[in-house]
């Protein structure tokens, strides 16, 4: 995956530059955002693929979600290269670009866009 690819075409780009700023209000706003976007899709997504009980369910969301398994998506796609060098050293910083990125793409597209970006990020977890 390319580092802007996260399977959305941005129409308002300044969504994405907020994204992508990694630090401030309005990236902090869209990481909020996010982290509420991107349970609602992987929820959809755990209850359709486990039989398991709550617990296992959420169990599931919690390790897809943790701040572990986002640093490591934002890690292994390249976009958190899209982070200053300081940015990037900070420890959560690269998960919650991964958030951001999620509430950028809802502003922009509504669910479609959401879900099309979990696909992206998260298909692979």
């Amino acid at each position: 995956m390319a580092p802007l690819d996260i399977g959305w075409n941005f129409r308002d780009r300044t969504l994405l530059d907020a994204a992508y700023a990694g630090d401030g209000n309005d990236f902090q706003r869209l990481e909020f955002l996010g982290d509420a976007v991107a349970d609602a899709v992987l929820v959809r997504w755990i209850h359709r693929w486990s039989t398991g009980t709550v617990a296992v369910l959420a169990g599931a969301r919690e390790q897809i979600t943790s701040d572990r398994t986002l640093a490591r998506i934002s890690h292994v796609t390249g976009l958190r290269n899209v982070l200053s060098p300081t940015l990037r050293r900070v420890p959560e910083r690269p998960g919650d670009l991964i958030e951001a990125l999620v509430g950028a793409a809802f502003l922009d597209g509504g669910w479609p866009a959401a879900t099309a970006a979990c696909e992206a990020l998260f298909g692979q977890w």
